[in-house]
């Protein structure tokens, strides 16, 4: 990937302003699960450290540090402005823009063009807590529910979206309707899942238990995972 110059300053930014996990929460144009950009796939997350940016799933570098063939946009340069425009080696434009603190517009320039927008692992930090990984791994069970999920319904704690399970390598996975989300290998205090119907599915930790939001559905719903064998696992379903 090759740095154009094409630079938009005025925000002020800082590098740290870019660092940071960011999952799909809308798209456009010709994005979509299994089309190239697929925000439910490979363009799901970007990782942004201090040391480069990659998409997550395919651990493909985007941004930052030379390489042995190539010249990448600086961590300086990321810091001077809210946006920059890379150009991948089929000459195709990626453009990245902060839109506020948490946000963040990525717009790919291929043949079909198409936008992506980004949310950062940021966004529940200040009521969340930032839990490691080995937290997160195991199988969870739903446990409690507001009356948005129900039996049959959906979200359905009691059949589709009855585990949640975090393996090893960080992935995520809720119940059997191909939710699929990812935990950093620094842990997190916030993983965000996008849905082929661009539902935003958001997890987060509370005390010794996982909240998962279900807040775009059609009856948007809060379910609460207990680690399986735990004393708070056994089933509750809100008062009538």
């Amino acid at each position: 990937l090759i740095l154009l110059r094409e630079r938009q300053d005025g925000m002020g930014t800082m590098l740290n302003d870019w660092v940071g996990e960011w999952t799909a929460v809308d798209w456009s144009g010709a994005a979509g699960q299994g089309q190239d950009p697929d925000p439910c796939g490979d363009e799901r997350v970007i990782t942004i450290t201090d040391q480069g940016a990659h998409f997550a799933r395919t651990k493909k570098r985007l941004c930052y540090k030379k390489t042995s063939k190539e010249w990448m946009v600086t961590a300086e340069e990321m810091g001077t402005g809210n946006s920059f425009t890379i150009l991948t080696e089929e000459d195709e434009k990626i453009s990245f823009k902060l839109l506020d603190d948490l946000t963040m517009k990525v717009d790919f320039g291929y043949a079909e063009p198409s936008s992506i927008t980004y949310r950062s692992s940021k966004g529940l930090g200040a009521v969340t807590t930032q839990q490691p990984l080995s937290w997160w791994v195991g199988t969870w069970q739903a446990s409690q529910w507001t009356a948005g999920a129900r039996a049959g319904g959906d979200p359905d704690p009691t059949a589709d979206e009855a585990e949640l399970r975090v393996a090893a390598d960080g992935t995520l996975n809720i119940g059997t309707d191909n939710l699929e989300g990812h935990v950093p290998a620094g842990g997190a205090s916030l993983v965000y899942i996008p849905t082929e119907d661009k539902d935003v599915v958001a997890v987060t930790p509370h005390g010794q238990s996982i909240h998962v939001w279900f807040k775009s559905y059609k009856t948007p719903a809060c379910v609460t995972y207990t680690r399986l064998g735990s004393p708070m696992s056994t089933p509750k379903a809100p008062p009538a």
